[in-house]
């Protein structure tokens, strides 16, 4: 009888070890086996291999989880937990990867065969309402005085003057956090530029991934179908996109300023050209 349940994740030497194949077998492509282990880590699948999502963060990567679970095990994700650290707001999606319902790519024995044969799916975003988006991720924790993004939110504060306790929510704390990633990738600080701000084609890397469904957020529906068709699980048209961890619109665009502009056309210049905004 097939299971639904992936083994115990394997220990760090396998992992790197894993890790190292897959960049081997994509020259070029990682400039160590760190960095393409942290790719994998990025990229989930379930066990019985039939999709993978490269996971875009602050791009709906909640409500894409909660989908392709529905789709995998035939019903809504239901099952809730509390989890007072986790800024997503979603906390069951966050955890959902360590369930071994979903496991990672750098957690299966052949992440280059299993992504091969696997329906490969990622999302995007507009790449102005995701500055917006990670930047309100930070006035959040802020707010909350959380542990988490706290060394993110002193770095911004120490390079930009950035008051997050009168910027926050701000045009100005926007154009400051945006100044920090300017400053990050021209230096050539990378390591200091965290996943929800990162450029949205070093994430998904298309030429690696190459993949199959690549859908909007602003414009999700007609992808939905199209995925659960590929995967022999159409919906029906009253299908409803399980949203998670929604934003308020009234904070997204109005937030930037042409000065704010001109740094996210500049930081995601990449996103741009490979998604078509």
């Amino acid at each position: 009888m097939s299971t639904p349940f992936f083994p115990p994740p394997p220990d760090e030497t396998t992992r790197a070890a894993r890790a190292a194949a897959f960049g081997a077998a994509h020259p070029g492509a990682f400039a160590s086996s760190e960095e393409a282990r942290t790719y994998l880590g990025n990229i989930c699948l379930p066990a019985s291999g039939l999709w993978a999502y490269a996971m875009t963060t602050k791009a709906a990567s909640s409500s894409m989880k909660r989908l392709l679970f529905q789709l995998e095990f035939g019903q809504p994700l239901t099952t809730d937990v509390n989890d007072p650290n986790d800024l997503n707001g979603d906390a069951a999606t966050t955890r959902l990867l360590d369930t071994r319902l979903f496991a990672r790519a750098h957690d299966v024995q052949d992440p280059v065969a299993a992504l091969a044969g696997a329906l490969r799916i990622t999302t995007v975003r507009d790449p102005a309402l995701r500055a917006v988006s990670a930047f309100k991720h930070l006035c959040r924790a802020h707010a909350r005085s959380d542990i988490p993004f706290y060394a993110e939110r002193l770095h911004i504060s120490a390079l930009t003057g950035l008051d997050w306790a009168k910027d926050s929510y701000r045009s100005a704390g926007l154009e400051r956090f945006l100044t920090f990633i300017d400053w990050a990738y021209d230096a050539g600080r990378t390591d200091l530029v965290d996943l929800h701000w990162r450029r949205q084609v070093e994430l998904i890397r298309p030429d690696v991934f190459r993949p199959g469904l690549t859908a909007r957020v602003e414009d999700m529906t007609p992808f939905l179908h199209r995925i659960a068709e590929r995967l022999g699980k159409p919906l029906p048209d009253s299908f409803v996109m399980p949203h998670a961890n929604a934003s308020p619109a009234a904070t997204g665009r109005d937030l930037v300023t042409p000065a704010a502009e001109a740094l996210i056309r500049r930081i995601y210049a990449a996103d741009y050209d490979a998604f078509g905004y």
